[in-house]
């Protein structure tokens, strides 16, 4: 519950990143090849981006891979780093898809227009994109809209686990095997093992009706550590506020009166202004987060009573949805599925078991100590 009321404060959080985005302002450290000009604008930097527009202009050809064009620009005397004369192949593709080169913002899957310069055009970017079919991904796209499809991975190769009628009826799932040799490519899972092999991961985090009101009681008490915890940050971050204010006034005065530079002045005024916005997002956060806590506790638990029964009735598409709720990191190896629970859900997998017979509150409690 501590993890959750920690990402419902980060969520309001992201909202204050949100509008900075939609103003269209780089919601952190720009990438490579951009430097920041003041604390929103972000400039073309000179000196590294000719490497990034000249790795674009080579991975969009589509016949070379990642690592030759790292090595081909080393060739060519483009230096990543002083330190590191040579980029990452992990770095290289993450910043190949990165679609602020052409002057956009993403943020959570959203694209906003930048107020940026672009680096390289949108043809030029969508070419590169395309490129990257080469490597990992299928070169097709199935009509059929399979439940599992691009779900899974290969444990083997890390490929995408695709679908396929065979038979006339039946579904098969298979690595496409994109990066060459890989045995899975030829290991087909019928979707039925699928789905019971998931069955019996939904089945882990339901609850009895004992665990749900014992739960609940705990998750009330909980609220009032909550409470005192948000009052705590609240207090500490309103004295933060008013020290900066203090701050803001005494050096104008220190200007004023000629005791320092305007240059010096200006950059302590923005960086403590910077301090200012930020404090205020974040108690604006705490304020929402406090009504979410108990909130998504609740739709928590009673996601937990209902899931199997739920999930057991619908059909795969729905299953399908449901499982991206409480699993992630899902992989396939000799027909058997990988996954990892997500969080609080693991806890429930992981946890609940030792207190379904227990007699006594304090009995349980010892055993999450």
């Amino acid at each position: 519950m501590a993890k959750n009321y920690i990402d419902n404060l980060s969520e309001e959080v992201r909202k204050g990143l949100k509008q900075k985005a939609e103003q269209g302002y780089c919601t952190g450290k720009p990438p490579y090849g951009y430097k920041k000009l003041d604390k929103k604008i972000s400039i073309i930097d000179p000196e590294t981006s000719p490497l990034m527009k000249r790795a674009f202009e080579l991975y969009s050809q589509g016949d070379i891979s990642l690592e030759k064009v790292i090595e081909k620009l080393y060739r060519e005397g483009f230096k990543y780093k002083q330190e590191k004369h040579k980029m990452i192949r992990s770095q290289l593709e993450r910043l190949l898809k990165n679609p602020f080169y052409y002057g956009v913002i993403s943020f959570n899957n959203k694209i906003y227009h930048g107020v940026h310069e672009p680096l390289i055009s949108k043809s030029l970017f969508d070419k590169t994109q395309i490129a990257f079919r080469k490597d990992n991904k299928p070169q097709y796209i199935n009509d059929h809209n399979f439940a599992f499809a691009g779900m899974l991975n290969c444990a083997e190769c890390g490929c995408t686990i695709t679908a396929e009628i065979k038979k006339e009826k039946y579904i098969y799932y298979h690595c496409t095997g994109g990066k060459g040799k890989c045995s899975q490519k030829y290991q087909n899972v019928r979707q039925e093992e699928l789905e019971k092999q998931f069955d019996e991961a939904i089945k882990k985090v339901s609850i009895t009706e004992k665990q749900d009101k014992w739960i609940k009681e705990t998750l009330k008490v909980s609220l009032e550590d909550e409470k005192n915890y948000t009052k705590e940050r609240i207090n500490s971050l309103t004295a933060q506020k008013s020290v900066i204010r203090d701050r803001i006034e005494k050096i104008y005065i220190d200007k004023i009166d000629g005791k320092i530079t305007e240059e010096f002045w200006r950059s302590k005024h923005d960086q403590w202004t910077n301090e200012l916005e930020t404090i205020n997002v974040v108690l604006n956060s705490f304020e929402k987060a406090s009504i979410k806590f108990i909130e998504k506790g609740n739709e928590i638990i009673e996601l937990c009573k209902v899931a199997y029964d739920v999930y057991f009735c619908e059909t795969p598409e729905y299953k399908a949805k449901l499982l991206k709720e409480v699993l992630s990191n899902f992989l396939l190896m000799d027909g058997k599925v990988r996954y990892t629970y997500k969080e609080p859900f693991n806890l429930f997998v992981k946890g609940l078991n030792c207190i379904k017979d227990l007699p006594r509150r304090d009995s349980n409690l010892q055993h999450f100590g």
